[in-house]
């Protein structure tokens, strides 16, 4: 799993890698434990068969959540940025903010 190291001398930061537990690293945290337990019991209580198409859809499923849930979390990450930027350099400074974005004319 990579992970941001900041070095104390100036040099640019360092990603590096460290060996994690398979539950760590495919746990999705987007839905609550009583939920996901109703939703993917049949795929987590039993080895996938890629023969029936419920623990296909059920796989997909999940896979399609946690990118929504990632998505969605950047997002407001994003907006939360740009308000709190927004609030640093006053009223007046949101059109700066806004013309310091990618992709802003």
């Amino acid at each position: 799993m990579p992970k941001r190291q900041n070095p104390s001398d100036g040099r640019v930061n360092i990603v590096a890698f460290e060996s994690i537990g398979r539950h760590r690293a495919t746990t999705f945290t987007g839905l609550c434990g009583k939920h996901d337990r109703l939703i993917f019991e049949l795929i987590d209580k039993s080895p996938i068969d890629i023969r029936n198409g419920e623990h296909l859809f059920l796989v997909a499923y999940r896979s399609v959540l946690r990118e929504l849930h990632a998505t969605l979390s950047g997002a407001i990450k994003l907006r939360i940025g740009f308000r709190e930027k927004a609030e640093r350099q006053g009223r007046s400074g949101v059109g700066r903010v806004a013309a310091s974005l990618p992709g802003t004319p």
